[in-house]
């Protein structure tokens, strides 16, 4: 007699139902993983550029120097103790028109201020002051050469105290002897204002170094109060 017992056919059937399931569970999540890494590569970056500091600064080199406040524009900064500080154009308690310089001009940072755009401060006293272009956000706006004509030789961001900025170097080949600018912008906490600082010099200056470290460590003190 055959000792060989009978099975019934359907007793495999949920063990092969489970098998089928657990295999289009593995092909859905291989698909779908392989969708999301697609879209991945697609998707614009919106993330902040990535950003060098924009100077390596020794500690302690402002510790002496004089504040500046500006309560109208909500900022703070220092500058050097032996410069002054001349308002020009100003609205009683305020100080639109901010001029840092050294006690023989040779070296002159203007700033000027209007409301709920914009401070540039520069190397030169006659500066233009240009209204924000509502279409574009803060670093779009911040990468346009805008009042001063001539080549861009850089434009990075960088890092300040913290906060990214945009940093532009041009060339003014039309003037004689040529210059050079130096911007950096940033928007306030909410970007409902944007900051643009701006260093100009004679290009080629031999002296050019030590106006740049007096710039980056201006920048460096400041901060906003509001």
């Amino acid at each position: 007699m055959n000792n060989l017992q009978y099975q019934n056919p359907t007793s495999k059937k949920p063990i092969l139902k489970i098998v089928v399931a657990v295999l289009v569970l593995l092909l859905i999540f291989e698909i779908t993983y392989g969708s999301w890494k697609i879209l991945d590569k697609l998707a614009p970056v919106t993330g902040e550029p990535a950003t060098k500091p924009i100077a390596h600064l020794e500690p302690n080199v402002t510790a002496d120097w004089k504040v500046y406040r500006n309560e109208a524009y909500d900022f703070a900064m220092k500058y050097p103790k032996d410069w002054e500080v001349a308002c020009g154009n100003s609205r009683p308690g305020e100080c639109v028109d901010a001029f840092f310089h050294s006690p023989n001009y040779k070296t002159i940072l203007a700033g000027a201020v209007k409301r709920g755009q914009y401070i540039i401060l520069g190397a030169t006293v006659s500066f233009e002051v240009t209204k924000v272009d509502s279409r574009m956000n803060w670093l779009e706006w911040a990468q346009r050469a805008r009042g001063v004509p001539g080549e861009v030789i850089s434009s990075d961001p960088v890092n300040l105290n913290d906060t990214i900025a945009w940093k532009m170097v041009l060339i003014s080949k039309h003037l004689q002897p040529p210059r050079k600018y130096i911007s950096i912008t940033f928007p306030n906490p909410d970007q409902q204002k944007v900051y643009e600082f701006m260093f100009s010099i004679v290009a080629d200056d031999e002296n050019e170094q030590d106006y740049r470290n007096t710039f980056n460590r201006m920048l460096s003190t400041f901060e906003f109060t509001e």
